[in-house]
């Protein structure tokens, strides 16, 4: 590792570093897109729900949500292939065949659409997956700091409820919201594996399950290496955005 090499594939005999830098490309910016997506939808969908006349909207999305968090991840993969990529409903996605094209002879804005056309399905199938905890646990953050007494002050000043929600309530909620996302990133792996396999991405999670079934021992050591690093990334992004949240902590450290 120190000298930038994790050895050779026992499978094709290219080197590891190269056969993973085929694959993280597509992994990074799926969870990456997942991830962000998903956390806009939930904290929205729990501010929503923590308004004052939110009742209407509590009583709809709960059960909504409870509902999605109930199908399993690669049931909900192949509703989304059957609905939207198959001729008997609408096809208005690809099944499959991202990584046996050649893009050679296409400009990046034609690279990027095709590259959406194939990732579309898998981001929308880990968001749709991971929304229900999301937004519960941004909801409860949110619940959890409503009936303190600075919101009470800050709505007998006459503040909108715009304003008490995003300036105080949110704000003093992002702490454990931030600690929630720095250990879900890694979590997101482990369903990376289940949609790029499905899907038939030429990501990190499919490499990972054809190496184990290929008994390819250094290329599943430099998964491991590269999970590693995504920890350390999240913790590393996690720090930072508490120093960012919170004056007290950026005191506390200058």
């Amino acid at each position: 590792m120190l000298k930038g090499s994790l050895g050779t594939s026992l499978r094709d005999g290219r080197p590891v570093t190269t056969v993973l830098g085929e694959a993280v490309g597509n992994t990074w910016w799926l969870l990456l897109a997942s991830i962000v997506v998903a956390a806009l939808l939930a904290l929205e969908m729990a501010i929503l729900m923590i308004r004052r006349s939110g009742r209407i909207w509590r009583s709809t999305l709960l059960p909504s949500l409870f509902l999605l968090d109930s199908v399993p991840l690669f049931v909900l993969a192949m509703l989304l292939l059957v609905l939207l990529a198959s001729p008997a409903f609408l096809q208005l996605f690809p099944v499959y065949g991202m990584g046996y094209y050649s893009v050679s002879d296409q400009n990046w804005l034609q690279q990027m659409g095709q590259w959406l056309q194939f990732m579309a399905l898998p981001m929308l199938c880990l968001v749709l997956a991971n929304l229900p905890y999301l937004t519960n646990q941004f909801y409860q953050a949110m619940a959890g700091v409503a009936g303190q007494d600075y919101i009470r002050t800050a709505r007998a000043k006459g503040l909108s409820e715009h304003r008490v929600i995003r300036r105080h309530m949110l704000r003093n909620a992002l702490l454990p919201v931030i600690t929630l996302l720095s250990d879900y990133l890694p979590a997101l792996v482990a369903g990376a594996v289940i949609v790029e396999t499905i899907f038939a991405i030429p990501g990190v999670g499919r490499l990972l399950v054809e190496t184990v079934l290929a008994r390819d021992y250094p290329v599943i050591v430099g998964i491991v290496v590269i999970a590693a690093v995504f920890r350390l990334i999240s913790h590393l992004m996690s720090d930072l955005l508490y120093a960012l949240a919170d004056p007290r902590i950026r005191a506390h450290a200058s």
